[in-house]
């Protein structure tokens, strides 16, 4: 564990990260096979035109909330950063990220990785910020999507809206009491010490079901945008989250635990669409053929 985070907790009297911590060391990699990263899946290996990813949203919440049988993957991480640097080592250059979520500026990914992966940033985290919310309202990401259709229609696209994840949309009361994620406005790429809705609940000033229904509240509204956002997408349509959220299992909160559990790396994948993609260059088309074929090799080789 960093040592940083380790001062930090350990002023606070809060000893939850060690708990998760010797769990993730000891006796839960061999009880949770499953979950581990053996298992997980690289998004730059799968089939999609356009690929939309839901902020710290857990498998069986949006279940309910869709109110359907739908697939699952496992994540590689279990908050943005992990999920970004497990993801995206190469240069992907035929997709445009649309960055709801600041992890993926241009600044902060050649800070991370030493290079920008993609053809083209869309930075709405910036532009698209709503200083009431202390978010970006999930309208801002699906115009940005739509606008670089137009412009780059033979692009793949990568769609990243920051809900379900905190502050929520739809309890103005909690997000008053919510500080929020982070801004450029706020002394730093994601600001200094926050309050956020699950350590406000871990201390017993939200009660947990309260935080459950904005949750479950902030996956409708962000589900709003992305029906209306498939519509306008001529191509192979993929939905998926880069990590879950925890409800108290385990006695942890939120995300970003060490410890790999269900509510944190078992995240939707959800074909939303599948028709052919017409407007496609020649070089897309040669990349979409060797990723298929890379695939394909991949899924044999676990079967033998």
């Amino acid at each position: 564990m960093n040592t940083k985070r380790i001062l930090r907790y350990v002023k606070r009297g809060d000893f939850t990260p060690f708990y998760a911590w010797f769990l993730a060391k000891t006796i839960w990699p061999l009880l949770h096979k499953d979950l581990s990263k053996k298992n997980a899946m690289k998004v730059m290996e799968e089939d999609w035109d356009y690929l939309i990813i839901l902020d710290a949203c857990r498998y069986d919440t949006f279940k309910e909330v869709v109110g359907e049988e739908v697939s699952y993957a496992i994540s590689g991480a279990t908050d943005t950063q992990a999920w970004m640097i497990w993801n995206f080592r190469e240069n992907y250059k035929d997709v445009i990220y649309i960055a709801g979520n600041p992890h993926f500026a241009s600044a902060h990914l050649n800070k991370t990785l030493g290079f920008i992966p993609f053809y083209m940033i869309k930075e709405v985290w910036d532009y698209g910020w709503d200083s009431t919310l202390k978010t970006v309202p999930p309208e801002q990401v699906t115009n940005a999507a739509i606008e670089a259709l137009k412009s780059f229609p033979e692009k793949r696209m990568i769609i990243h809206y920051n809900q379900p994840h905190h502050p929520f949309l739809g309890d103005k009361e909690l997000t008053q009491k919510d500080d929020g994620t982070w801004h450029t406005l706020k002394g730093g790429l994601w600001g200094g010490k926050k309050t956020t809705i699950w350590r406000l609940v871990q201390q017993g000033e939200v009660p947990l079901e309260r935080a459950k229904e904005a949750y479950k509240e902030n996956l409708r509204i962000v589900m709003k945008e992305v029906d209306k956002l498939k519509e306008k997408l001529p191509g192979r349509v993929i939905l998926t989250a880069d990590h879950g959220e925890l409800f108290r299992e385990w006695g942890l909160y939120g995300h970003g635990s060490s410890l790999r559990v269900e509510g944190l790396v078992k995240v939707p994948w959800v074909l939303l669409k599948d028709e052919e993609k017409q407007l496609m260059s020649e070089d897309t088309y040669v990349q979409k053929r060797k990723l298929q074929a890379k695939i394909t090799k991949l899924r044999q080789s676990k079967r033998l």
